[in-house]
């Protein structure tokens, strides 16, 4: 008799972008109206009775794209109708809380220290430290780092990047009264977000309307920033 195979942890088998995508056709048909796995099926011309649409389903539900209704069926998830009428940083978030919606997934990434090898690395991983079979390790890391890039939320190095509230256009760069941001004192999380990859911005008021705005990255230092200083001096001479 052949060994039983490994049943591996639930987890996505699909990437994030082609499910959005199958979200998004199902709010065009039903942007106020539940709907039923049939229903789903017919959208995406698959058969409701394959394995294939049954993980599709699957997935859908584990990244937050469709929820359960009360009665039994589906409908769009409200995380996807605001991303419908998001601006681009409300965007960001949102894509990047649906790749880290999966319970799996976040496990994953907090296990790695935010940091993720290369997928077949990764694959190696899931199997040692999370019981996956090798068919299901190999899918499921590719679907990790694809949903990731897809949502512009991992760098070429591995590194995982939150979406951060000091990139936003509009964010507020006031300092109160008791020092630091405004949005520092508004989030418990913002010491967190310091140590994501992505450069910090500030607008610096210049007078008559004009400001300058600068770029640095989130571990700049007192020394860097007397470099930059003696740069910007040089130039106003």
């Amino acid at each position: 008799m052949s060994p039983k195979a490994t049943r591996s942890p639930n987890s996505p088998s699909r990437s994030l972008g082609g499910c959005f995508d199958c979200a998004m056709k199902l709010y065009e048909s039903f942007p106020n109206a539940d709907f039923d796995q049939v229903q789903i099926a017919n959208q995406m011309g698959m058969s409701a009775t394959s394995g294939a649409f049954k993980s599709l389903l699957s997935d859908l539900k584990q990244y937050d794209l469709i929820t359960k209704s009360a009665n039994g069926d589906f409908a769009v998830s409200s995380a996807v109708k605001e991303y419908s009428v998001a601006d681009d940083f409300e965007k960001t978030a949102i894509k990047y809380s649906f790749a880290t919606k999966p319970k799996l997934f976040m496990q994953i990434i907090e296990n790695q220290g935010f940091h993720l090898p290369d997928a077949n690395t990764l694959a190696n991983v899931l199997v040692a430290r999370f019981a996956f079979n090798k068919a299901k390790a190999s899918k499921t890391a590719k679907a990790l780092w694809e949903s990731l890039e897809w949502a512009n939320a991992i760098d070429e190095k591995g590194n995982i990047l939150k979406p951060m509230r000091e990139n936003r256009p509009d964010a507020s760069r006031k300092t109160g009264q008791e020092g630091g941001s405004v949005d520092d004192r508004e989030s418990g999380d913002s010491k967190n977000l310091k140590l994501d990859s992505r450069p910090l911005s500030v607008d610096v008021p210049l007078g008559d309307g004009r400001v300058a705005h600068v770029d640095y990255p989130s571990d700049f230092t007192s020394d860097e920033a007397a470099k930059v200083g003696a740069v910007l001096g040089a130039l106003a001479n």
